[in-house]
């Protein structure tokens, strides 16, 4: 990430949709933020697999959703995909980060985790795994590099394979 415009080097013109206070990346990711599950505020949605969060100690962290790839915002489905994940944030109750222990933090700052939420009363779900919703009802594909020796895999695997997002198999016919 470039620091003067927090923009990755390889997403050119993406700098108006970043947040511009602050070092927003996983750089700074201490040890007690590496496991387990912490707590977090929504800062601001990037696209469908990626959006800024607050500590409760006010340090600010990109999210990079691990094991999905939503599809990039010049593509017809990219602002879909944001805003599917926008509402999802934003109807939460409660944000929990559990950063991926293969790699919590990849080639670009961004911290990779699995995100549950906890949703209000007489959602879909009292709580979900977002990086899961995310392919089973937005037809979000799964990364090429996802695998077995990621903690959710299965889960995401099983959501691709019963999507009921769109295009899927199960709509389709």
């Amino acid at each position: 990430v470039d620091p003067r415009t927090s923009q990755r080097p390889d997403s050119p013109g993406r700098q108006d949709e970043r947040p511009q206070q602050g070092s927003a990346n996983g750089a700074g990711l201490d040890s007690s933020l590496t496991s387990g599950q912490w707590p977090a505020r929504l800062k601001h949605v990037i696209d469908g697999d990626s959006f800024y969060v607050e500590t409760l100690e006010g340090k600010e962290f990109e999210i990079r959703l691990v094991g999905i790839n939503a599809p990039e915002m010049d593509s017809p489905e990219g602002p879909v995909a944001r805003e599917f994940n926008r509402g999802l944030l934003e109807a939460a109750t409660s944000i929990e980060i559990e950063p991926e222990s293969s790699g919590p933090v990849d080639k670009h700052g961004r911290v990779l985790a699995w995100v549950w939420l906890e949703l209000p009363a007489g959602s879909i779900a009292p709580q979900i795994l977002l990086n899961e919703h995310m392919v089973r009802y937005a037809g979000v594909p799964l990364f090429k590099y996802a695998d077995s020796r990621m903690k959710y895999y299965e889960r995401l695997r099983m959501a691709r394979d019963y999507s009921l997002g769109p295009g899927s198999r199960h709509l389709s016919g």
